[in-house]
């Protein structure tokens, strides 16, 4: 799309995997050539159709939609336009959401739900309608009964990145933008005395990414992470497509390298990310490196210090880290990865438990004698990743780091660090399989050692 074209964009449901009255119409190689010169108006779907009305309504000539503008077969047009996703939407006259629509076939122009007139005989007639909820929305919840295009994960992207998103939803529309939220009903408007005034997280994202700080830009790329990582995709090998746009928009030199969905600036913490979502087995089909959060699809949460602490020493260090990417798309794909690191470690063995919590769930034996602080017994849980076959691990702990907090007592000497297991497909590897959160070990007993993470 020439960049001194206006055009609005669509966002839409299109991957979710529902009924439909009518199929999805699919850019494909088979038929490029024939919806080049025409595409039947009876083929669009409702949301098509109507995103067409309201852009001739508006006076837009163009309307931008994924499936008809991305040749859905060929793997390398759809890597080349999903890395051109950020452009697309930030770049569009407006971005029409269709929020609350499930699919294809509920389209954005729907009738509102029902007002009603009431008679009274002391105040006279007035007009009530039932009462609007605006939580998801207003706090990017990925879970909304009635917005079912919060909980995509491509949308949250698209929505991030557009500079103007109209959102039509069951009772309202809803206008959002890098400065402003507001409702029909009025009950949000930023900058109205009477009105609510939500903390806009997409105004907060927007003054990162102009920001030269990498801190800042590293920050909000978390804030990103973990709310992109609670929302659903039809297909987990997009886990970094999905958000590469967002990772381009915030690059900076300072930044250092991307690393499938990792910061070189923010090593070796960055390798302390959480899953907080449902234990599942890994994929089948290789997303990225285990310690990159995008190798699992549940939601995670990336490392954070904490308010609190009063230093971080790092015990480890960084020797080498790779990653190689499968398309031209520096932030889409990755083929492999590999990191090397060196730091004090220790084997152990973990044994499930009964426990339904993540972090208890499984009991952590250290297997070297004389690891604690002499006069206090260590603690030691771990935080898995995945969903492990066996109901004893034998694993190594590699310790990242150790806090320290003069306030709050549970941090004070926590080290946490990374549980690995030998990689059966790669020879003298590791892989991550969870975090260790461990108090009082005497470091100088443990052994210093290079380990090769892929």
């Amino acid at each position: 799309m020439p960049s001194d074209t206006r055009y609005v964009a669509l966002s839409h449901t299109w991957g979710v995997k529902e009924e439909r009255v009518k199929a999805m119409p699919l850019l494909l190689t088979q038929n490029l050539s024939a919806q080049q010169l025409n595409i039947p108006w009876h083929e669009l779907t409702q949301t098509f159709q109507d995103a067409i009305m309201i852009a001739r309504n508006i006076g837009i000539p163009y309307v931008w939609i994924d499936s008809l503008c991305i040749v859905q077969d060929d793997h390398e047009d759809w890597a080349r336009e999903a890395s051109r996703m950020a452009a697309v939407y930030k770049h569009a006259y407006l971005v029409i959401a269709a929020t609350s629509s499930k699919n294809g076939d509920d389209g954005c122009l729907r009738a509102r739900g029902p007002s009603h007139d009431v008679v009274d005989s002391a105040n006279g007639s007035f007009h009530v309608q039932r009462q609007i909820n605006h939580r998801s929305l207003v706090e990017w919840q990925a879970e909304g009964i009635d917005m079912p295009l919060l909980g995509r994960a491509w949308c949250f992207q698209e929505r991030l990145l557009a500079s103007r998103v109209l959102h039509y939803t069951e009772r309202e529309m809803m206008w959002e933008c890098q400065e402003e939220l507001w409702c029909e009903c009025q009950t949000i408007k930023l900058g109205h005395p009477s009105a609510v005034e939500p903390e806009t997280f997409k105004l907060a994202h927007a003054i990162a990414a102009v920001s030269i700080n990498p801190r800042i830009r590293a920050e909000s790329w978390n804030k990103v992470v973990r709310r992109y990582s609670q929302r659903a995709l039809t297909f987990g090998t997009d886990r970094l497509p999905g958000i590469s746009g967002i990772a381009r928009e915030l690059a900076l030199p300072a930044l250092g390298k991307y690393l499938a969905g990792l910061w070189e600036y923010q090593l070796p913490q960055a390798l302390l990310w959480e899953s907080t979502g449902k234990v599942i087995d890994r994929p089948s089909q290789y997303l990225a490196p285990t310690w990159s959060w995008a190798s699992i699809v549940t939601a995670v949460v990336p490392f954070e210090p904490g308010t609190m602490v009063n230093s971080i020493d790092s015990v480890c260090r960084v020797v080498d880290i790779t990653c190689t990417p499968n398309t031209s798309d520096l932030y889409g794909h990755v083929r492999d990865g590999q990191l090397k690191i060196f730091g004090p470690s220790i084997a152990a063995t973990l044994k499930c438990t009964d426990r339904g919590y993540k972090s208890t769930r499984y009991d952590v034996t250290l297997e070297i004698p004389n690891t604690e602080v002499p006069g206090r017994p260590s603690a030691v849980y771990m935080t898995s990743d995945i969903e492990l076959l066996e109901d004893t691990v034998t694993v190594v702990i590699l310790l990242i780091h150790v806090r320290h907090s003069t306030t709050e007592t549970w941090a004070e000497g926590m080290a946490e660090g990374l549980a690995l297991i030998q990689s059966q497909m790669h020879a003298g590897c590791w892989e991550r399989i969870g975090i260790i959160y461990a108090w009082d070990l005497d470091l100088s007993r443990m052994k210093e050692s290079e380990f090769v993470i892929v």
